[in-house]
């Protein structure tokens, strides 16, 4: 399953700061306190600023150790395991090479994803709708969210200073898209 890759970084954030304290405690930003004599526009102001210190405090972790080494931050592609050994097939079997690597691969939108993780594992109702049960608890949705700053991350929080790391981050994943079709906000954005 391939998703753009900026929709990926902040599902990704959403989720490793869920488990992660270490994390969560050195780049999350809260929103701000309501008090009775800050205006609404205040402190929406002060939430865009909490989600893009939250955002460049990530890049920056993510920048500076590798990723965190977590698999959720990762680009996509470095999850192929393209020399395993189970993909090692005789040249003449395939009709190529001798010791030729070939890999069979199925790829799906991650907008299919409801569709896909429903097939997979069943599903489950709740607010008439069905579900999956492993997508059951979405990050994004303020309900199962660890912050409110986290459920609101978006493209539109990032400077253009930010959008060229990222595109610089998942970079390879850009070019995997690219080559898959895929026309997504971060293909379309790093491909300037």
């Amino acid at each position: 399953i391939v998703r753009d890759p900026f929709e990926r970084f902040f599902s990704a954030i959403q989720q490793v700061m869920h488990y992660n304290t270490d994390f969560r405690d050195k780049c999350l930003h809260d929103a701000p306190r309501l008090t009775w004599w800050k205006s609404s526009r205040k402190i929406k102001e002060e939430e865009a600023l909490a989600r893009l210190k939250t955002i460049e405090c990530a890049i920056d972790e993510m920048e500076n150790n590798h990723f965190r080494g977590d698999v959720h931050l990762l680009p996509m592609s470095s999850h192929f395991r393209l020399l395993d050994e189970d993909t090692f097939n005789s040249g003449d079997d395939y009709g190529g090479e001798e010791g030729a690597k070939h890999l069979a691969v199925s790829v799906f939108s991650m907008k299919n994803i409801g569709d896909i993780l429903f097939h997979i594992s069943g599903s489950v109702k709740g607010n008439n709708k069905e579900t999956s049960i492993i997508h059951a608890r979405d990050r994004s949705n303020e309900e199962y969210a660890t912050s409110s700053i986290l459920a609101k991350l978006s493209m539109s929080d990032c400077t253009e200073e930010m959008l060229e790391k990222l595109c610089e981050l998942y970079h390879v994943d850009v070019a995997l898209m690219k080559w898959l079709g895929y026309r997504g906000k971060a293909v379309q954005r790093c491909s300037l």
